[in-house]
């Protein structure tokens, strides 16, 4: 592997992806990393995507427990939990600048409950307000179902 050359190393058995599983860019950055068995991702794993790296457990490939997420700088991006692939409890977003972007609530990967948003400076820009893994309020407002 010379300078410039992307890697990737992926071990096999019997034609499905089983082992260490390895993906570098062409700086030598991680841009994938965990463990496969009979064709699963399992255990603990890191997933750059160009601009955020995340890191967090998979169990027969379905997120599982609780990830994160870092912008290149190292400042958190995101945090929450999955259970059985399925978004669970809160999950927060943040700007580069490390504020808040939107607190948001899931049970068995629906919304729930209220999920703010915010500006860049920190203020509330809008607070959606979920019943039965549907928009209900909006800001307070009763949203008025289309199609009626």
């Amino acid at each position: 592997n010379s300078k410039g050359d992307t890697l990737k190393i992926e071990n096999y058995s019997k034609g499905i992806l089983d082992g260490i599983f390895l993906e570098k860019n062409e700086w030598g950055d991680t841009l994938c990393y965990g463990i496969y068995i009979d064709g699963a991702k399992n255990g603990q794993w890191i997933e750059n995507d160009g601009k955020i790296t995340f890191k967090g457990s998979y169990s027969e490939s379905y997120k599982d427990g609780n990830w994160i997420g870092y912008y290149d700088n190292s400042i958190l991006y995101f945090s929450g939990k999955f259970v059985q692939g399925n978004k669970e409890g809160k999950h927060v977003y943040y700007y580069e600048n490390g504020l808040i972007r939107e607190v948001q609530y899931f049970s068995n990967g629906l919304p729930v409950g209220s999920w703010t948003k915010y500006n860049e400076e920190g203020l509330v820009k809008v607070v959606i307000t979920y019943k039965n893994g549907r928009e209900y309020l909006i800001n307070g407002y009763k949203i008025d179902k289309i199609g009626k």
